[in-house]
């Protein structure tokens, strides 16, 4: 389990493609998420929505400015740890957002 964290956490000393690839990937992840989130909650309402920080954000701020603020959050944390060099961490992240995010919606879209 150590090694796994150490990997993990591992800082990078300097940009590199990978860094590149794995912020700019998590960027496009949360951009169609938050597509996908708008258009499911349009289509059948706000209970469809699984996160409840989202529900939370959304109920609070209203619908749209919600939904803007949190996927721009994530997008902010996302980059603070891209700067921080967590490049292995955000690589985690994109396939975090590909299985919990993206693959239900997509399939949730396609069934209906």
């Amino acid at each position: 389990m150590k090694r796994v964290l150490d990997c993990l956490c591992r800082r990078w000393d300097k940009p590199s493609l990978f860094g590149r690839i794995t912020i700019a990937a998590f960027v496009v992840a949360q951009i169609l998420d938050g597509v996908m989130t708008y258009a499911g909650v349009m289509r059948w309402g706000l209970e469809v929505e699984a996160n409840p920080l989202i529900v939370l954000i959304v109920s609070l701020a209203g619908f749209g400015p919600g939904l803007i603020m949190a996927k721009l959050a994530a997008i902010g944390f996302g980059a603070l740890l891209f700067w921080k060099g967590a490049h292995n961490a955000v690589a985690v992240l994109v396939v975090y957002y590909l299985v919990i995010a993206l693959l239900p919606w997509t399939y949730v879209f396609l069934m209906t």
